[in-house]
């Protein structure tokens, strides 16, 4: 999200731009996404800015308060800092198991006085949420895990049922002929169709706002979610699968 918020006295004239992520969460910190992809201030004013600093803050505080001073700011120019260096408390996101509504708080300072400052509500995420399409939608990749539990006993299911089809066959991924990549994927298919799972709807709207996650031993014990458990179902035999969301 991206916020202005101008400040004017007498001949100075000041403009804080930030664009900000509107959801946060561990998976997404876990990733390295950032909260502020950058700050932008503008001094339109007749003077230049000294000894300024930025201070960031959020409630609830899921990153330690950030503050920095910053160069000065000539008349007539401006100044952009890059992703800002934000402690994370992961701690604090990690056990998060419901959403929470935010605030992200940007200000520039000089001492005491605030110059301008710039507010951006953010969605603080449960743990297993995924957010959606609105801000970082790749972020779904960082759900599929391949190494629960549910998974290697699957794979090991999987497997009995390739050597009978092909006693010399192993799943090797793409290695080998297009036959062998057809054994293995029927015998992951096979192995899945076989337990039963079935699908259940997402909620309406869930590609904008997104929605929790189940792993798939969650999976496995509702039989619920065929699609989801496939994906980290393929991922240990093929590390560049593309997932689909349908």
């Amino acid at each position: 999200m991206t916020n202005d918020s101008p400040f004017q006295e007498g001949n100075v004239l000041i403009s804080l731009r930030a664009d900000s992520s509107q959801k946060v969460s561990f998976a997404l910190q876990q990733n390295g996404f950032p909260v502020v992809r950058d700050v932008i201030i503008k001094n339109d004013g007749d003077f230049s800015l000294e000894n300024v600093r930025l201070d960031v803050s959020a409630l609830p505080q899921f990153f330690k308060p950030f503050s920095c001073s910053l160069p000065d700011i000539h008349e007539r120019a401006s100044y952009t800092l890059d992703t800002l260096d934000l402690t994370i408390e992961h701690g604090q996101l990690a056990r998060l198991v419901e959403s929470e509504k935010g605030m992200l708080t940007i200000r520039l300072a000089h001492g005491e006085k605030i110059l301008a400052e710039s507010l951006h509500p953010v969605e603080v995420l449960a743990r297993n949420q995924w957010g959606g399409l609105t801000d970082y939608p790749e972020s779904i990749a960082a759900f599929v895990q391949p190494n629960d539990p549910a998974v290697d006993s699957l794979l090991g299911q999987a497997s009995q049922l390739l050597r009978a089809g092909a006693p010399n066959q192993a799943f090797t991924g793409y290695d080998g002929t297009k036959a062998s990549v057809w054994r293995q994927l029927a015998a992951l298919w096979n192995t899945l169709y076989a337990q039963g799972i079935g699908y259940v709807l997402p909620p309406a709207g869930f590609e904008d706002r997104g929605q929790k996650v189940r792993s798939p031993s969650q999976v496995m014990k509702l039989n619920w979610e065929r699609a989801w458990i496939l994906a980290c179902f393929l991922r240990p035999v093929w590390s560049s699968a593309a997932y689909i969301l349908c």
